[in-house]
């Protein structure tokens, strides 16, 4: 009688913090058709140690105001700074963004790869700053990129 011996599983393979260290390039898509609209935004994960520490950092912060106030705000005035809290998270978790170069059904380069977003005819670099003002003026593309961090599939190398 012959035994099948079987290798361990290796977790290291499952590893979404280094995997999150590293990163994920998140492929804008249209939020009504779904069509990928040539936009990336490179993003660090949920697990990742970055992460971590903006998350630590906001809850201490919160904690720091609750000590001072010695009683909490009204529920509107959490809700809003929660949005702008998480808005801030995100953008600080977003790295990078660059358009795609354009090209035509022959090949050819129409309009070369940019490291900049297009929105109302104006250029953004990525900058933390632009990170907040496009997530905050565009609530898809927030929920898009909040979705991307939190799946840890993205971040799962191998």
């Amino acid at each position: 009688m012959t035994t099948k011996q079987s290798k361990a599983f290796d977790l290291s393979i499952l590893d979404t913090v280094a995997g999150g260290d590293e990163g994920f390039d998140l492929e804008l898509k249209h939020p009504v058709t779904g069509e990928e609209l040539g936009m990336v935004i490179h993003l660090i994960g949920g697990d990742s140690a970055e992460w971590g520490r903006i998350d630590r950092a906001r809850r201490n912060k919160r904690l720091d105001k609750l000590q001072k106030s010695g009683r909490l705000k009204n529920i509107t005035q959490v809700t809003e700074e929660n949005e702008r809290e998480s808005i801030h998270d995100l953008a600080t978790a977003s790295r990078s963004w660059k358009t795609k170069a354009v090209m035509d059904d022959k090949g050819n380069i129409i309009d070369p790869e940019k490291k900049t977003l297009l929105f109302g005819g104006k250029e953004y670099e990525h900058t933390t700053e632009n990170a907040i003002y496009l997530f905050g003026r565009l609530p898809w593309m927030k929920e898009q990129v909040d979705i991307a961090i939190g799946d840890r599939a993205n971040f799962i190398k191998g």
